[in-house]
């Protein structure tokens, strides 16, 4: 079973980490303070604004005037990663990191370890929680691309399994 980690707007959470203000706020991430900037990373309680990843900095203002646009930290960002990394691999050797805050994990003979994969993924779950004060959304399925799905399905928080033969 491949268990997918992932940490929506992970840049945002990094920066929330470090400016606590920034909690249940509206936040962005553009390249420049530049009106024509495009956002990179989008809170959830900017995107439940209409606000986009991609929006130019200005549009994103006319739709709420009280945005809070930071610019990058990629250092700060990568260090977050990196933690990140260290917590998960301890769960199997065989990982990949396919962007900032999304990890995917093969499970495949580790039940001895941790149980089943589900047992882990909790297990995981409150590693990271504890360790980084982050909560991850987690998809537990067959390959990549089905646990990476049903990870987005549980946008903000939660752990969705994926049983084989329910891939559709």
């Amino acid at each position: 079973m491949i268990l997918h980690v992932n940490i929506p707007s992970f840049a945002i959470e990094v920066e929330r980490l470090v400016a606590p203000e920034l909690r249940q706020r509206a936040v962005a991430i553009a390249t420049s303070s530049s009106p024509r900037a495009p956002l990179l990373y989008v809170s959830a309680e900017a995107y439940r604004e209409g606000i986009r990843k991609g929006m130019a900095l200005r549009h994103a203002r006319r739709l709420d005037r009280g945005l809070r646009c930071l610019t990058p930290e990629p250092r700060r960002y990568e260090r977050a990663q990196k933690k990140l990394w260290e917590l998960v691999s301890r769960f199997t050797p065989v990982l990949e990191s396919l962007r900032l805050g999304s990890i995917c994990l093969d499970m495949t003979g580790m039940a001895l370890m941790f149980g089943k994969a589900v047992d882990a993924a909790d297990l995981l779950r409150s590693e990271v929680l504890a360790g980084l004060a982050m909560n991850p959304t987690l998809g537990l399925a067959r390959n990549k691309m089905v646990s990476r799905v049903a990870a987005k399905v549980m946008r903000p928080h939660g752990l969705y399994e994926v049983f084989p033969g329910h891939e559709a």
